[in-house]
């Protein structure tokens, strides 16, 4: 029997169903990601491990999917609903989330084994399900829906600006895993409504078949890949710029992405026109060319207006170059088409997280992305003669190349009185400067420690550790009591390794770190460890992970650690303020809190009133003319001292509001005059913590 022509209203509601499916599966695939990472960080911490192995997890997701909806876009009709069918219960049956993973050390490929075992199933259905439902539909219209690829990034955009403004911090991380599972249930359904659907249409009468002019070449190919490839490495360029100043929490990389992906559903919506492409093109070289002028390759932070004026040319950068994608599309190979932008967009990621760290010493991918997007605002202006390209090359890249060899003469100028050493690796990119009577190591945007060489303060702790710092009034107060016994410190970030200063020769120091580059830095450029009277002893390891190694109490806790100019998030959980508390015992728990851009004092406010434990923040303004003479740096850290101790400490700091002439503010914590905010492993957002006036 032959299957009867489908009616208008089924028609109508497929096409709703089918709108419905391809927004909710892009959302669905997009809010998993920031649910693994937040179920992960507690339990393995911030190691390359723990975040590489979930960003080639999910970009190989991608691809697969993308590469499994071409294997079943070539099946007959009835086979395409099966296998959807198939796919759709295996998702359900086989979803672990959140993800089951042993606490432990485990290596890059064991833990993508364990996420697979885990999410790869349904993970993978979710990518395959637009690709698929592109062909159905085109075969009910008699053309491809390209509109479609723009709702489901709608669809992911939604997901990512909801996350951190509202799912993050009002829904804890098990109530999150709970609704991903109902939805995934909720989108199977769908996809199983759509099989049945599909099942009853008749066999498929719209193949489009390839003209001379849409016929998808070899070079066609090649330049979707490059065209999607670029995009996403300016995206991804544009992040590693915004974490290096403000850390790695969701929101740093959520505004870069929903950029990317808003510029796929400007460009894919079906009214973006050659013109308006090339317009903003030209509008990517122009803010290309302001933010270098602007920032150049000096080693400074970002400001808010340098913020606002990279994430203008990283839209205008992503709308150009996935219209001019979207303008060379093919209706005939519409499958190859979306497998390269997933190539393209995985390769970029790989490339960026894997490759570049160790082949650029700087951010210098930025500079590669914009300069090769530059090249194609040029070929799509189709000037046929050479001279006119060559000119227009010339006023496109000459601005950009001065200012950056402008920038650059300036660094080398001060050579060889100053000498800047770039180094970089899969966690951050250093400078250790060496300058007459200083060495200092810095990111792009953060100083983290100094040694003066020379002068009467040669070998003087420094910046945020100085001796009338907030960390120095508590070592003088603990050399006030005359206690010659032994005390175990514990030290979770490293640095320079400042802090060894204050060990004694009965002292042991225990510093953690999870990068081995400034381990070798702090051991073979500053001499802090090597001449600190304490034993010193470094480990690598995130501090959360290595505090549970212990094998004896400590007497104090610093955690120093930072991510960008923030401290990390499971860092200041209610979890991680216990973990610490049990190990160090009645003992001190110090935090180093000095940020730019976020007060993280409401936080730690509430792990206080949790615990019945007090303590105090002290801040230090240290003025710009002292500054550049000690390399005393402004400070705030809020102390937790001993229970018995809180007073006798008070007393001890009362005078020193008055002598010591940096001391800007000192409070008690708890205190009834400031709000509290309570984080936990499962619910916390950043969010909460940021100073938003700074960024306008």
């Amino acid at each position: 029997m032959q299957n009867e022509p489908s009616s208008p209203a089924r028609n109508t509601a497929s096409a709703y169903l089918t709108a419905i499916t391809v927004i909710l599966a892009p959302a669905l695939s997009f809010s998993i990601q920031p649910i693994t990472g937040k179920y992960l960080l507690p339990i393995l911490g911030g190691t390359a491990t723990t975040w590489l192995s979930t960003l080639i997890f999910f970009q190989a997701c991608v691809l697969i999917g993308y590469l499994s909806a071409f294997a079943i876009v070539k099946m007959n009709g009835k086979l395409q609903s099966i296998c959807m069918a198939i796919f759709a219960i295996l998702s359900v049956i086989l979803l672990k989330a959140p993800p089951e993973i042993t606490p432990g050390a485990m290596s890059i490929w064991q833990l993508i084994l364990g996420l697979s075992f885990s999410l790869i199933i349904p993970v993978t259905f979710l990518f395959t399900i637009g690709v698929v439902l592109h062909e159905w539909l085109g075969v009910a219209r008699g053309h491809i829906p390209w509109y479609l690829y723009a709702l489901s990034n709608l669809g992911s955009i939604l997901a990512l600006l909801i996350y951190p403004f509202w799912i993050e911090p009002n829904i804890s991380l098990e109530a999150q895993s709970l609704a991903w599972r109902i939805s995934l249930g909720l989108l199977a359904l769908l996809v199983l409504s759509l099989c049945v659907n599909r099942w009853h249409l008749p066999p498929a009468s719209f193949r489009p078949k390839a003209s001379n002019e849409d016929a998808a070449s070899r070079q066609r190919i090649l330049y979707w890949l490059l065209l999607a490839f670029l995009s996403c490495l300016l995206f991804m360029a544009t992040t590693r710029e915004l974490t290096a100043e403000l850390g790695s929490h969701p929101l740093a990389w959520v505004l870069p992405l929903a950029i990317y992906l808003g510029a796929f559903s400007l460009t894919f919506s079906g009214f973006w026109g050659r013109k308006l492409n090339i317009a903003t093109g030209i509008v990517f070289v122009i803010t290309f060319t302001a933010y270098v002028y602007k920032q150049g390759l000096a080693m400074n932070g970002l400001d808010a207006r340098s913020i606002q004026l990279l994430l203008l040319n990283v839209a205008a950068g992503c709308v150009f170059l996935n219209g001019t994608l979207y303008q060379s599309r093919s209706q005939s190979s519409f499958t190859s088409f979306y497998i390269m932008i997933a190539l393209g967009g995985c390769l970029a990621g790989l490339f960026s997280t894997l490759i570049a760290p160790y082949i650029f010493n700087r951010n210098y991918e930025f500079q590669l992305a914009a300069f090769l997007s530059i090249l194609i605002v040029i070929s799509v202006c189709q000037i046929n003669k050479p001279i006119l390209k060559l000119a227009l090359l010339l006023v496109f890249l000459s601005p950009a190349c001065w200012l950056l060899s402008h920038d650059l003469h300036k660094i080398n100028a001060k050579a060889p009185k100053i000498q800047n050493h770039f180094m970089r690796s899969i966690y951050s990119q250093n400078i250790l400067t060496v300058a007459p009577g200083r060495l200092s190591i810095s990111s792009e945007a953060t100083l983290h420690g100094s040694e003066i060489t020379q002068t009467d303060i040669k070998g003087l702790p420094t910046t945020y550790y100085h001796l009338e710092s907030p960390i120095g009034m508590v070592f003088e107060y603990l050399n006030t009591k005359n206690d010659q016994s032994s005390r175990k410190i514990g030290v979770i970030g490293l640095g320079a390794g400042t802090l060894a200063y204050y060990g004694r020769q009965q002292d042991h120091m225990v510093f953690w770190d999870i990068d081995p580059s400034i381990l070798q830095i702090a051991e073979n450029f500053f001499n802090y460890l090597s001449n600190s009277p304490a034993t010193t002893e470094l480990r690598l390891a995130d501090g959360r992970i290595g505090i549970r190694e212990l094998d004896s109490p400590l007497q104090m806790l610093i955690v120093d650690a930072f991510t960008g100019d923030a401290v990390p998030s499971h860092l200041l959980t209610k979890e991680a303020f216990s973990e610490f508390s049990n190990a160090a015992p009645n003992g001190w728990i110090i935090y180093h809190i000095s940020s730019r851009w976020m007060e993280v004092t409401p936080v730690l406010q509430a792990n206080l009133e949790a615990s019945k434990r007090r303590g105090v923040r002290i801040m230090t303004i240290i003025p710009p003319e002292v500054a550049s003479k000690t390399d005393y740096r402004s400070a705030s850290y809020i102390v937790i001292p001993p229970i018995d101790e809180v007073d006798k400490f008070l007393d001890f700091l009362r005078p020193k509001a008055d002598s010591n002439p940096y001391v800007s503010s000192m409070f008690k914590v708890p205190s009834n005059l400031r709000q509290s905010i309570p984080w936990t492993d499962s619910q916390n957002s950043i969010t909460d913590l940021l100073l938003w006036s700074k960024f306008l």
